[in-house]
């Protein structure tokens, strides 16, 4: 389990139950599923476009996982195969998350 705020190694997510509310954890990005309970998606620092840490909510634990990217979002498998085999695939190499899908 990290600090709030203690950046995670890349590739990892670890719990931060020391947030005490969702203002600790930046802007929200986005919600999934659109309606009802669900998970949130956060950003630490929006104004920034290298790594940085995300935090995601809506576990039974009420803790958020936090990870560190310079990019994320909700989306369905189609988002990733269009970023991973349409045009842009041409320009970014395989990672850890396309081997895994």
């Amino acid at each position: 389990m990290l600090v709030l705020g203690q950046l995670c190694p890349m590739g990892e997510v670890a719990s931060v139950c020391d947030a005490k509310g969702q203002e600790d954890l930046g802007r929200r990005l986005g919600k999934a599923p659109a309606s009802g309970r669900g998970y949130k998606l956060y950003n630490s620092s929006p104004d920034t476009t290298g790594p940085r840490t995300f935090y995601i909510t809506g576990f039974k634990d009420r803790c958020p996982r936090q990870f560190t990217a310079a990019l994320a979002l909700f989306g369905s498998p189609e988002v990733h195969e269009q970023l991973r085999y349409g045009r842009a695939s041409k320009l970014y190499p395989y990672s850890t998350a396309d081997k895994a899908y």
